[in-house]
């Protein structure tokens, strides 16, 4: 924990671009309950499952910015405990690594752990409101129970039964780790075969399935009743809700351009800096290249180990899996923590098994050193938009509106600021390009209804430069530049927001 809230501190607190656009915004909704009034106000993102952010909004509202990221770090370093225990687990095995003794299992989970715990997607989101890190607890602690469990039968299903509540819960927190679902299910079949894996399996799905349904099934089913989808706007192209087009939302930006970088994407940020890539901000990595190269030494010179070894099937299925579903679904860094370790867990055990023994007793070892001190040379982390603890708290001064207003929120990110108005019975509604998007829906039918119907003072949230009015104009009403006052926060202090009154037309 110690060393977790270091290097948090260090870094600097979160300000990243989601944080601003909607997770503090999330945590402030469920807190005060909100969604009897507010319509969409931060976009695609307004109907996420808000329970995995309502902590993070509670200590922001309750404690400095520096006990929060401290708070907020405990997360790595719970992290930290449950990879180091897996490593002892997968180096456990004295014949795997033709070692005598402990000396050699302790090197390699030493070295296996710091490799996992220094890579682009665990580093640089310490502290961070991402929530990934929650996430990748959860999930490492499925992949623990089953890999400690898989040399003995009568423990494979009780263990299973809870690595599928582990993993289950962590897609229910936050919906992007849904892809280590079928990662499990179908890692089990490799490690115990079609026979055997039917009971672990249908006890992995059974856990799966409790645990999501008790964690997020409230919630989809208050998001259904609200927008006829249970995961509104995405995936509208296949529950066709009438409030929005029947599309597909989602996030093209980071997906290979070429067929030669869907079959080796690592390669291309593992020995140059890139932005862009993975992430928006620059980065560099070699660690899922090396995962790839170990992957592809196994299973053109590690058949024996593949055979003998349930284990060593399970993580390699298991990761490889999850990075194929990762790739064709997101290709993002942030959302790839657990096959960033399991990767590089993989890619030390490759190196100490098939390096063979002939060539020097400390071969193996020495490659080993040489991958983590390369890996650690050429990794450049991505920044997400720290900021130095200039301040304790978050500075947001906003000019005063009138009770029971209505704030029409037409940039982004914005929703940062809406816990932070004084005023009582406000009613905040989104017209930004999630709202445009809906035009002949029930989305803008309501965004238009909510503003026509509004018998108090509506104010807009703009920002310079914006091109609002054609928006406004659709919805009836149009903003005042002359009542413009600005919006002072410290999360973007370069930022030019401004609250501006605005009338119906």
């Amino acid at each position: 924990m110690v060393i977790a809230a270091s290097i948090a501190v260090t870094m600097g607190h979160d300000a990243n671009w989601d944080l601003l656009n909607y997770h503090l915004y999330a945590g402030f909704a469920l807190a005060d309950w909100r969604y009897d009034s507010d319509l969409m106000p931060t976009g695609v993102q307004a109907m996420f499952s808000p329970i995995i952010d309502l902590p993070f909004y509670l200590m922001v509202k309750n404690f400095s910015l520096r006990t929060t990221t401290i708070i907020q770090s405990f997360y790595y370093g719970i992290l930290m405990y449950v990879t180091f225990r897996f490593n002892v687990v997968l180096f456990s095995t004295v014949s795997l690594l033709r070692k005598e003794g402990s000396a050699g299992r302790i090197f390699y989970t030493v070295m296996a752990t710091f490799l996992c715990l220094s890579g682009v997607a665990s580093i640089s989101q310490i502290s961070s409101s991402f929530n990934e890190m929650q996430l990748a607890v959860l999930t490492m602690l499925g992949a623990l129970l089953i890999l400690a469990a898989l040399e003995s039968d009568g423990r494979v299903a009780r263990s299973s039964l809870f690595a599928g509540i582990a993993i289950g819960s962590a897609a229910a927190l936050k919906l992007t780790a849904l892809i280590y679902a079928p990662a499990g299910l179908i890692a089990l079949f490799f490690a115990l075969g079609i026979r055997r894996g039917l009971v672990p399996a249908a006890a992995f799905c059974a856990g799966w399935a409790i645990a999501f349904a008790l964690i997020f099934g409230w919630w989809g089913y208050l998001t259904f009743a609200r927008f006829e989808n249970p995961i509104f706007p995405f995936f509208n192209e296949t529950f066709r809700s009438s409030w929005y087009p029947p599309i597909n939302e989602g996030d093209p930006r980071f997906f290979p351009t070429t067929l030669v970088m869907w079959i080796a994407y690592p390669f291309f940020w593992a020995f140059s800096t890139v932005t862009g890539m993975v992430a928006e901000p620059p980065l560099r990595d070699p660690r899922f290249a090396f995962f790839l190269t170990a992957t592809m030494g196994f299973l053109l010179f590690g058949r024996k180990y593949l055979s003998h070894s349930p284990r060593v099937r399970f993580l390699l299925a298991f990761a490889v899996l999850g990075y194929v579903v990762w790739l064709m679904r997101f290709s993002i860094i942030r959302y790839a923590i657990p096959i960033e370790i399991i990767g590089s867990s993989i890619t030390v055990l490759g190196f100490a098994t098939l390096i063979p023994i002939r060539v020097g007793r400390i071969a193996a070892p020495t490659a080993v050193i040489l991958v983590c001190v390369t890996s650690q040379m050429l990794t450049s982390y991505p920044q997400w938009g720290r900021l130095p603890y200039s301040y304790k708290d978050y500075g947001i001064e906003i000019p005063p509106v009138d009770n029971g207003a209505l704030i029409v929120v037409a940039t982004q990110p914005a929703s940062y600021l809406l816990p932070y108005f004084e005023a009582r019975e406000l009613r905040f509604v989104g017209a930004i390009y999630v709202t445009g998007r809906s035009i002949g829906y029930r989305l803008y039918a309501r965004t238009l209804e909510i503003i026509s119907n509004h018998h108090g003072r509506i104010y807009t949230i703009e920002r310079a430069g914006g091109n609002e009015a054609g928006m406004f104009s659709g919805l009836g009403m149009q903003s005042l530049p002359e009542t413009c006052k600005p919006i002072r926060s410290n999360l973007e202090p370069s930022a030019d927001l401004k609250l501006c009154e605005a009338r119906k037309l």
